[in-house]
């Protein structure tokens, strides 16, 4: 059934043979079950695992935009010396993805194990071969809708699988 697509570990492709070089236009990203779903238009394009901010630093919910885009970032806080993009205590990873709500973005992570699950002070962290793959089909611009969790109809209704689920059910 369609709708397991949504909540298995991993990653999961859809449409394999449009979405090399798609062009991302709007991400969603469910905090509940730390997923980020990626669509092309109305168009599934790819579901990644992430972690979302911990319990004392959670990641805001709304509707952002994509502002700014970094390869192989600095990392800068207030409070602690900088980290150059290649020192490996460098958390942000290989890709930063800057959304409208200052010091909140999507990006890599130095620490793998701790995906799907709240590790950061409130990003978006995803595997750095993820966010790299994201990245390259993410333009400035691009909407990014954060909830705590979605509906799998209204997720599946927005990538057009419903009238699939529809026609193979009858099947």
């Amino acid at each position: 059934m369609a709708v397991s697509l949504f909540f298995t570990t991993g990653r999961v492709h859809a449409n394999l043979e449009s979405s090399p070089g798609a062009t991302i236009t709007r991400i969603y990203v469910e905090l509940e079950t730390f997923q980020l779903l990626a669509f092309s238009g109305d168009q599934f394009v790819r579901r990644y695992p992430i972690s979302t901010g911990k319990d004392s630093s959670p990641t805001p919910t709304g509707e952002f935009t994509i502002i700014n885009k970094l390869k192989n970032p600095w990392y800068t806080p207030a409070s602690r010396p900088a980290k150059a993009p290649s020192d490996p205590n460098n958390p942000i990873g290989t890709r930063w993805m800057g959304i409208d709500k200052p010091s909140y973005g999507i990006h890599g992570t130095i620490e793998p194990e701790k995906i799907q699950m709240p590790a950061s002070r409130g990003c978006i962290r995803m595997l750095n071969e993820d966010v790299e793959e994201l990245y390259e089909m993410v333009q400035i611009g691009t909407r990014v809708i954060v909830q705590e969790q979605f509906a799998p109809e209204t997720v599946m209704r927005l990538a057009g699988y419903l009238k699939e689920l529809e026609i193979s059910e009858r099947n």
